[in-house]
């Protein structure tokens, strides 16, 4: 028979499979792309970024966060600035319309988030909860930097 630990990876990769599908639901449906996603994304948690910072966290070129950026542009997710005096900083930021969609998508995530977890009892989510909570902090205890 198999261990434990074996059948709980097994069970956690599908899981994480079908939380990936509920999360990237607007890339599924061709709305965006992936990483026009994750540009959405990091804007709604960081703010405005520039071009060179946004290809270093995506770990791409400039140029290529450029042609991605400029297609976001003409539908109205963001919105691209150059600097000021220094033309060639470009910084871009969330338009209310990007804002607006990110906050439909994560409307339409949490929904579909909440009917899966209603096949527990609240008892259930509670302990889920806290078993979860347990092994975040456990793994983000043993990323911190060591003084």
């Amino acid at each position: 028979m198999s261990d434990i630990k074996d059948v709980l990876i097994n069970d956690l990769s599908n899981f994480w499979r079908l939380w990936r599908k509920i999360t990237y639901s607007p890339v599924k449906r061709g709305e965006i792309s992936l990483e026009q996603y994750w540009i959405l994304q990091h804007l709604i948690k960081h703010g405005p970024i520039t071009v060179r910072e946004l290809s270093n966290f995506l770990g791409t070129t400039p140029s290529s966060v450029t042609l991605i950026t400029k297609k976001m542009e003409k539908s109205n997710l963001l919105e691209r600035v150059r600097g000021d005096p220094d033309d060639r900083t470009v910084t871009m930021s969330i338009t209310e319309e990007g804002r607006k969609r990110w906050n439909e998508w994560q409307e339409k995530r949490k929904e579909a988030l909440s009917h899966i977890l209603s096949s527990l009892t609240a008892e259930e989510q509670e302990k889920l909860h806290i078993l979860i909570l347990k092994i975040l902090s456990q793994t983000y205890a043993r990323e911190k930097p060591e003084v």
